[in-house]
C-alpha cells in the first residue's frame, strides 16, 4: 500500500507519516506502510537534510532508491521508505485496542460502514471515543424499533442512552447524517436535530389534542359542553363518569360538526398522522374506542397504526365498503399505490381497493344526519 508523501525543506515529516500509517492500520488490513519521497522544487539541499534525518531515527527504513542527476553525475537517492506495524505500535501502543474496538463495532453495527464513518469523523470520534459505541447502539435501536418508537419523547425510548444522546450529542447527529448519505443517498447536506426527530417521528415536547366532552369532571368540578386540551401531563386530572366511549376524528371540520351533536363520548381531533401520538393516552380515555377518518390510503393506515399500538380494540366508523359505496359520488383521485400493504383486518379489501385505484373520500364531505349518527353510536356502545 502506498501513500505519496512529500517532505518540506528536506526534513523528514515523521508525524505526518505516522498519522497516515495510523489511518491505514485502523481502517484497512495493512501491516506495512510505504511512503514515496519526492524532492520539492527549489530545495537544493533536500537530500542532504533527508539523509541526516534518516540517520537520526530508527522507525523508517529506506527500501527503494532512484537515480538522480546532480551536475554531471547520476546519484542514487532515497525514493521510498517503510514503516512496519510493530514499529508503529511501539510509538502508538493505544492503536491496538482502538483497532479491536473499531473492528468489533464494524461487525456489530451493520447499518453503516463503521470504519468509513470513524475515518471520516476521526477527530471527533477519537476525542469522544467513549461515546462512539453508545451513539451507534442508540441509532441501531431506533432503526430496529422504528414503529414502536413513533410518537415517543426521547426520555420514553427504552434505551439507557436515549435521554443523554438524542437531541444533545453531536456525534449521534453525525451518525444520522452519514447513514442518510451512504444508505438512503440523500446527499451530504447539513442535517439538523429537526430532521432527526422528523425522520424517526419522535417528540421534543409532549403532544396535545383538542377534545370535546358533553360532561367532564376536572379537579373535582363538573364541566358541561367542555372544549379543551389533553396531554400526558394533564390527562390524569380528568374523569369521565358519564361518557360511553371515545371517538377519534381525523379532520377538524368533522370534529367541529360532531361536537355540536353532544354525543355521549369523548371526542378527540386526531389531526391526521398526529393521531399516532395518542399512543400513551389510549388506555386512559373512556372505552370503547372508535376511529373515523378519510377513506384513502392514509386514513386507513392511521387506523391500522392505532389498532396495532392499542391494547384495547379500536372500531372504525363509516370506513367500510358499504360507506364507500354510499358515498362513491364523492370520491376523488389520488396517487395509485400497489403495496406493500398494512394489515387492516376486516377493512383489508376496501383499503387495498382505494390504494390500487387511487381513490379518496374525505370524511368532512360525507353528510351524516345527527339522528342516524346518534343511533349508530348508541348501538355500538
Amino acid at each position: 500500500m502506498k501513500a505519496a508523501i512529500s517532505t518540506k525543506e528536506g526534513y523528514l515529516k515523521k508525524e505526518e507519516y505516522l498519522d497516515q500509517a495510523e489511518d491505514e492500520y485502523l481502517f484497512s488490513e495493512a501491516g506495512d506502510f510505504y511512503f514515496e519521497i519526492r524532492k520539492r522544487p527549489g530545495s537544493s539541499d533536500f537530500y542532504a537534510q533527508l539523509e541526516t534525518e534518516l540517520q537520526s531515527q530508527n522507525l523508517f527504513k529506506v527500501v527503494e532508491y532512484r537515480e538522480i542527476k546532480e551536475g554531471y553525475a547520476r546519484i542514487s537517492r532515497p525514493s521510498r521508505i517503510h514503516l512496519n506495524q510493530e514499529q508503529l505500535l511501539s510509538v502508538k501502543p493505544e492503536l491496538k485496542s482502538l483497532k479491536e474496538n473499531i473492528n468489533l463495532w464494524h461487525h456489530l453495527y451493520g447499518f453503516i460502514s463503521v470504519k468509513e464513518f470513524i475515518k471520516k469523523n476521526k477527530g471527533e470520534c477519537l476525542k469522544k471515543i467513549e461515546i462512539v459505541e453508545p451513539c451507534l447502539d442508540v441509532f441501531q435501536f431506533l432503526l430496529n424499533n422504528y414503529e414502536k418508537n413513533k410518537g415517543l419523547l426521547a426520555r420514553q425510548i427504552p434505551h439507557g442512552y436515549s435521554t443523554k444522546l438524542i437531541g444533545k450529542e453531536k456525534l449521534l447527529l453525525k451518525v444520522f447524517q452519514f447513514w442518510q448519505f451512504s444508505v438512503l443517498g440523500n446527499g451530504d447536506s447539513l442535517i439538523s436535530w429537526k430532521d432527526f426527530f422528523r425522520y424517526f417521528q419522535l417528540l421534543k415536547t409532549p403532544p396535545e389534542f383538542r377534545i370535546y366532552a358533553p360532561q367532564v369532571v376536572m379537579q373535582n368540578k363538573e364541566l358541561i359542553d367542555f372544549q379543551g386540551i389533553i396531554n400526558n401531563e394533564n390527562l390524569n386530572e380528568y374523569r369521565w363518569p358519564d361518557l360511553k366511549g371515545s371517538l377519534i376524528v381525523e379532520n377538524w371540520e368533522s370534529f367541529y360538526a360532531l361536537a355540536s351533536m353532544k354525543l355521549p363520548c369523548l371526542l378527540i381531533w386526531g389531526g391526521g398522522w398526529k393521531a399516532s401520538l395518542l399512543k400513551s393516552m389510549l388506555e386512559k380515555i373512556p372505552k370503547p374506542l372508535f376511529y373515523w377518518g378519510d377513506m384513502d390510503k392514509e386514513g386507513y393506515e392511521i387506523l391500522g397504526f392505532l389498532q396495532n399500538i392499542s391494547k384495547t380494540k379500536i372500531t372504525p366508523l363509516f370506513m367500510n365498503e358499504e360507506s364507500f359505496n354510499l358515498n362513491s359520488h364523492l370520491k376523488q383521485k389520488k396517487e395509485i399505490y400497489f403495496g406493500p400493504f398494512k394489515d387492516l383486518h376486516n377493512l383489508q379489501s376496501i383499503y387495498e381497493f382505494v390504494c390500487k385505484n387511487g381513490y379518496q373520500i374525505e370524511q368532512e364531505q360525507i353528510e351524516i344526519k345527527e339522528t342516524e349518527f346518534r343511533k349508530y353510536w348508541l348501538w355500538q356502545v
